[in-house]
């Protein structure tokens, strides 16, 4: 049962962030400024997910390098779209961000590493691990959104 659990989680959260209504257009209005970039950035990285989660269904490795590959500079820019003072509404980013900077530093170093993970194994042509890279970049993603996203 413990490892049924460990397995189909992360599916679950992978699920529930692809499945996320799409309140990006209304939450960006009055975005300005690094606020906006990043809900913009964000928001490609929400579709980039939904395309890898179509080409590994469809087997296709290819696309799915490129897709990381395409992702992977985010991963390097995601802390400096975060300066302190960039949390006023429109801005969904929790204080936490900023309280608890060695966290939020080890939240992005997990995205970057599932990342990474999944390219490699996409590149090696891999498709088990690349489907296991998915559902820990999915992971990743929910478990930095549940500690520092409104």
């Amino acid at each position: 049962m413990r490892s049924f659990i460990k397995r189909i989680l992360p599916l679950i959260a992978t699920a529930l962030f692809l499945a996320a209504p799409m309140q990006g257009a209304q939450a960006h209005e009055g975005a300005s400024g690094i606020v906006k970039e990043r809900m913009d950035k964000f928001s490609q990285a929400r579709g980039q997910m939904r395309a890898l989660r179509g080409a590994l269904q469809a087997g296709d490795l290819a696309s799915v390098g490129t897709i990381t590959a395409d992702m992977l500079p985010w991963a390097k820019e995601m802390a400096d779209a975060f300066p302190e003072g960039s949390d006023k509404a429109p801005s969904e980013a929790l204080p936490a961000i900023w309280t608890d900077p060695d966290g939020f530093a080890a939240a992005i170093a997990a995205y970057d590493e599932a990342l990474t993970a999944l390219n490699k194994a996409a590149l090696a042509g891999d498709a088990n691990a690349a489907s296991n890279g998915f559902r820990s970049l999915g992971a990743s993603c929910s478990n930095c959104h549940r500690s520092y996203r409104k």
